[in-house]
């Protein structure tokens, strides 16, 4: 069986996964049945000869299983059953006579005689009916009997009554094609159900919720993309892949199960990729190299490229040459054979913009394919449905059912277990945050500017642009100043408490008064404010610098990166208390003024102080250590203390 199963994958050139295994477990299981009946309930034998006997029933059903199994009717009978057709010693689904009719008259018998539509058995019901079977003739999906199909007009024959519900099959033009129509077929066999089950089902009120839609369905044209096959190779192993010339990548991108495949290993590292809408998606990949050969051999080179799941997702793969008869001007071109795997396996950017060299290009009437001629062998980009013929064949009307079972009760069940999932994790400390592009950016900036002077750190701001301009918000911070003034007046307590905060600012070297001469080279002002906590037993009063401020609609906040959260989650500090029997806590005072700012960066970091002295201009003071108020402060800090 296992043989059978991987012989389908290649000949269908298929890629196993769970949904192709379900796919052949449903194919082999109609092919199963059809040979089950064809050797039990449809043999050969005169209606009349039966071989029975008083002591056990051996009357088969259809699909060949004896009545007695289901426990029908399990009282003894005085003999063989009798044809509701044609009264002779045989079941309805052997008669002769019966098969003679068409589907129509059959189904108006079956429904007159209350037959079993799925089984011809007149002893049950359809909806107890336990020999249910798919029909499978011509791919149809519904649990009729067989002699119960006619593949010319599937719904009208399956279902003779329901006129609400267009008949399928038919064309707006009379011009759909064969292949159309199968596929017409198909659908409406997947709607079919028997009008006395629809009937019984909706007396009873368990007919499920059906919405029924009509639509005109047109066939999307699909344009293909510049594809051709390619040989992979490391060493002795090689494969034979399908590749896409991308002229809009900068980087060659191969899926992980080749380089798995060829045995090909690197070291792992995360990649910025731009998509549409300026978003930014970052994943994990796999530097690997390579080596890259045509299928003619005329190329064969080393390629440097980055792993991913799916290198173009579910894109399709044209094989020209059986397009190509239908252009005049793509006659006598030897497109070459495709890989066995029908999906792009390697994306060639234009880092090897060699192999995306022109030699030759060949094009029709405008809307018409364009072949060319590369490196790699030939190419064919453009629509695959011809203009004047194909588009009116593959225009048909199809009637679409969707039905509807408990999807908010499933929705809210999925919604559960993922909430469970994502509060039950517990997350890896080992593993490697993925951080975003600004983040990345805030930290490649903090980590080469950190140095060590004087005994302390020292880091730059990480800003968004490398020389912020920021208009002049003298006269926002000195109104602010002024705001600040009144409330600390009013509270004596709190306005010492602020005066002497900045005093031990200054004598400790924290920040320091700028000369007037150096005033002009002021960049930004830090209007400031008081943060009284009462309860606290250490800084009761802490002065907070409002770097959120906007001025003519900009912020200094606005022009820095924050940087990323560099701190431990409390989930993962509390387990650490579970590992040892005793736990060290320590508390750094003064963090973010343990840090110095480089030089550059001080100017925009000044802020206007009088001492509560009105009555005087205020001074300009600057700051040499990280600010309590920045946006970046934190991420500098944990980012020192990492260090350290």
């Amino acid at each position: 069986m296992l043989s059978q199963y991987h012989r389908w994958l290649f000949e269908k050139e298929k890629i196993e996964s769970v949904e192709v295994l379900r796919e052949w477990i449903n194919k082999e299981a109609e092919f199963q049945t059809i040979a089950f009946e064809t050797v039990e309930g449809l043999s050969d034998k005169p209606a009349g000869v039966v071989e029975y006997k008083k002591t056990r029933n051996t009357n088969k059903t259809f699909f060949g299983h004896n009545e007695s199994t289901f426990g029908y009717n399990n009282k003894p009978r005085g003999g063989p059953r009798l044809c509701k057709f044609c009264n002779n010693h045989h079941g309805v689904w052997k008669c002769e006579e019966f098969k003679k009719m068409d589907a129509v008259e059959r189904w108006d018998f079956a429904k007159m005689a209350k037959l079993c539509y799925r089984c011809l058995g007149d002893d049950h019901q359809g909806k107890m009916c336990r020999r249910t079977r798919i029909c499978g003739i011509n791919g149809c999906r519904d649990n009729h009997n067989r002699l119960f199909h006619k593949s010319s007009n599937p719904s009208r024959h399956m279902s003779p009554n329901r006129e609400d519900v267009a008949p399928c099959g038919t064309s707006n033009k009379g011009m759909l094609n064969t292949s159309v129509q199968q596929k017409a077929n198909a659908a409406c066999n997947d709607i079919a159900t028997s009008p006395m089950e629809e009937e019984r089902l909706r007396k009873s009120g368990q007919l499920p919720n059906t919405t029924m839609m009509s639509k005109s369905t047109h066939q999307a044209s699909f344009t293909a993309l510049r594809t051709v096959p390619v040989i992979l190779k490391n060493g002795s192993r090689r494969t034979t892949v399908n590749a896409r010339l991308d002229d809009a990548s900068t980087k060659t991108y191969v899926n992980a199960d080749i380089a798995a495949e060829l045995c090909i290993k690197g070291e792992p590292q995360r990649v910025d990729v731009n998509v549409l809408n300026g978003q930014i998606e970052t994943f994990e990949t796999m530097p690997v190299e390579i080596g890259l050969e045509s299928v003619n051999g005329r190329v064969d080179m080393k390629v440097t490229a980055f792993t991913t799941d799916k290198v173009t997702g579910n894109m399709q793969v044209v094989d020209w040459s059986k397009y190509a008869g239908r252009w005049s001007h793509l006659d006598g071109i030897s497109f070459p054979k495709l890989g066995s795997k029908p999906i792009i396996d390697i994306l060639i950017g234009m880092d090897y913009a060699d192999l995306h060299y022109s030699y030759r290009d060949i094009r029709g009437r405008p809307g018409e394919p364009i072949a060319r001629l590369t490196p790699l062998g030939w190419t064919c980009i453009g629509n695959t449905v011809c203009s004047n013929v194909d588009k009116m064949q593959h225009q048909t009307n199809f009637a679409h059912t969707y039905f509807v079972k408990h999807s908010s009760e499933l929705a809210e069940i999925n919604n559960t277990l993922r909430q469970f999932w994502e509060i039950e994790d517990i997350p890896d400390i080992s593993e490697i945050p993925v951080l975003s592009r600004d983040d990345q950016i805030a930290l490649h900036k903090v980590q080469n500017s950190l140095t060590f002077v004087d005994g302390r750190y020292q880091v730059a701001t990480p800003w968004r642009e490398d020389v912020p301009e920021l208009p002049n918000n003298y006269d926002m911070a000195k109104q602010r100043l002024w705001n600040t003034e009144k409330k600390l007046l009013k509270n004596e307590d709190i306005g010492k408490a602020y005066v002497e905060n900045i005093r031990q600012y200054v004598n400790k070297g924290y920040v320091h008064k700028i000369p007037e001469a150096e005033e002009n080279q002021s960049k930004w002002y830090l209007p400031h404010f008081a943060v009284v906590r009462p309860d606290r037993t250490t800084t009761k009063t802490r002065i907070v610098f409002d770097a959120s401020a906007k001025y003519e609609d900009v912020a200094l906040n606005d022009v820095i990166h924050q940087g990323p959260k560099l701190q431990r989650d409390l989930f993962d500090v509390l387990l650490r208390f579970r590992k040892n029997p005793v736990a060290l806590v320590s508390d750094i005072s003064e963090m973010y003024l343990k840090i110095q700012i480089a030089p550059e960066d001080r100017p925009y970091f000044r802020f206007l102080w009088r001492e509560l002295q009105t009555d005087k201009p205020p001074d300009v003071y600057e700051f040499k250590r990280v600010v309590f108020g920045a946006n970046c402060s934190p991420f500098q800090a944990q980012f020192v203390t990492c260090k350290s």
